[in-house]
């Protein structure tokens, strides 16, 4: 089948992938390779559900390919060197995923459509294994970062809150300092999550707040954020100020969902004294034009917002869609005013109050709102 008119080639391990050992695939995919060399019409070539990574050598070689798909069974660690090679090729287009045996989606995924454009990284793993200063090292080395446009989008899991809130930090200081560097260009961008996986059991059994503004702070260097989550059952405290300066210090955000533990007793429900109040969305509105999405514990208090701090007519944030209040506390006496300020500061979000605690004032605030946007249409 090998002949000279051969343009596109496609590998697949699909069909009992599990029979084949890593020493007979190595042969066969190496020997396979070897072969295309010489190939003189040879433009794309697929790999599929490779399992073991293919020496690099091996295809960098392939120097007139104008495709290259790779999806190999492999961990972030052993699929770095190939990683590394194909990001220094000079074949075009680039598509390389990384998948552990058994894993659901890919923990690697690498994408480039031309040779010089930019690069999309997805990287996804277990806080003690990501090593995700070692994938931007690999994607950084001989490149001048300046010139790198990256779009990486980062998830980092905890097995449990319990790991969450043992980390010393929820970024190590070699992966803040290989992420500041490799976001130099302008034009770069970061998603970020940060997950524990026991949502419904929260750490409670510590008088400690264990997710504070300075949790984040390492991330705060980064400008081009446009996507941050943090979820954990864990106790926080985060205030106004704190709040502000994140809304200063990423001005392209696009999405924001902090989900954090708070006491919920008989009905009844408390949010900790430092948590975000009407002065934060205030701060959102300001700050950050492009969100269109937000999910944050909030107390509906307006109480501290000076008039000269409020959006005048105009000024309002319209491009949030959705805002989601996470516990929602009201203080009395103050829901016809919180309804009038969300519709003052958002007026295209849809708000979602599933997650409030008193559902009958968040009816009355809701209402208000509307009532207010039907004046401001009639008068």
């Amino acid at each position: 089948m090998l002949t000279n008119t051969l343009v596109e080639v496609s590998i697949s391990f699909v069909e009992g992938r599990k029979e084949w050992s890593p020493e007979r695939a190595t042969s066969y995919v190496h020997s396979y390779l070897r072969a295309l060399v010489d190939q003189p019409f040879l433009r794309k070539l697929e790999l599929d559900w490779v399992p073991l990574a293919p020496n690099p050598a091996a295809l960098t070689c392939l120097t007139r390919l104008d495709a290259l798909k790779i999806t190999m069974l492999a961990s972030i660690t052993d699929s770095l060197p190939l990683l590394a090679a194909l990001h220094a090729s000079s074949i075009p287009f680039i598509r390389f995923c990384a998948e552990p045996c058994g894993m659901l989606g890919p923990d690697l995924d690498y994408s480039r459509d031309h040779l010089r454009g930019p690069v999309e990284l997805y990287v996804r793993g277990e806080s003690s294994t990501i090593h995700l200063d070692e994938v931007l090292e690999h994607i950084s080395a001989g490149k001048n970062e300046e010139e790198l446009e990256l779009h990486l989008t980062c998830e980092i899991d905890y097995a449990d809150s319990r790991s969450f809130a043992d980390s010393c930090s929820l970024l190590s200081a070699a992966s803040a300092k290989a992420l500041v560097s490799a976001m130099r260009c302008p034009r770069s961008t970061l998603a970020v999550a940060l997950r524990a996986y026991d949502m419904e059991d929260p750490l409670s059994d510590t008088d400690d707040d264990v997710f504070t503004f300075s949790s984040i702070q390492p991330f705060l260097k980064i400008r081009q954020m446009t996507r941050f989550e943090v979820a954990a059952n864990v106790p926080f405290s985060i205030s106004d100020t704190d709040v502000a300066a994140l809304t200063r210090a990423w001005p392209a955000l696009e999405a924001l969902k902090v989900r954090l533990y708070h006491d919920t007793l008989q009905g009844s429900a408390l949010l900790p004294k430092r948590c975000p109040t009407l002065r934060s969305l205030v701060a959102f509105a300001r700050n950050c034009p492009r969100l269109s999405s937000l999910y944050i514990p909030f107390r509906a208090a307006i109480d501290g917002v000076p008039t000269d701090e409020w959006p005048k007519p105009g000024d309002a944030q319209r491009t949030l869609e959705c805002l989601t209040i996470d516990g929602g506390e009201v203080l009395c006496g103050e829901s016809q005013r919180v309804g009038v300020a969300l519709e003052e500061l958002f007026p295209h979000a849809v708000v979602d109050t599933q997650n409030v605690f008193d559902m009958a004032s968040w009816d009355y605030i809701i209402e208000a709102g509307v009532r207010h946007k039907l004046y401001n249409i009639i008068r």
